[in-house]
């Protein structure tokens, strides 16, 4: 219910605001995915309470066991902006290889920190 009122707010402020429809839905898109994201584990919680109510314990168990980990939630998210394999997004965290430009500026945009901070130079 939380979530459904502040999309609400969110399209009152854009629409009083005065910009062309195209960058009302692009904000908005971009505000909704921001707080979503910002909003997730609260979403979790409130999706895993009133749906699980009918599960067994077992088969609470065996969803939960099912669902990726943190770090692979972060590493699909990495793959998937930058396009390319999980398992190169892994040798970049392990320092094994370095991405590209174009993949640290997508990554810098995505996370909106600089690309300086995330990917400081090597000292020799």
């Amino acid at each position: 219910m939380l979530y459904y009122l502040q999309i609400l707010i969110l399209c009152l402020i854009f629409a009083v605001k005065p910009l062309n429809l195209g960058d009302s839905i692009n904000i908005l898109i971009d505000k909704v995915t921001i707080f979503i994201g910002y909003n997730k584990i609260i979403t979790n919680i409130f999706t895993q309470f009133f749906m699980q109510q009918d599960l067994t314990f077992k088969e609470i168990y065996l969803k939960a066991k099912d669902k990726p980990s943190p770090g692979q939630a972060f590493i699909n998210e990495i793959s998937n902006i930058t396009m390319r394999r999980p398992s190169t997004v892994r040798m970049w965290l392990n320092g094994t290889q370095s991405p590209d430009p174009l993949a640290k500026k997508q990554i810098s945009e995505h996370l909106h920190i600089s690309v300086e901070t995330l990917f400081p130079p090597k000292n020799p």
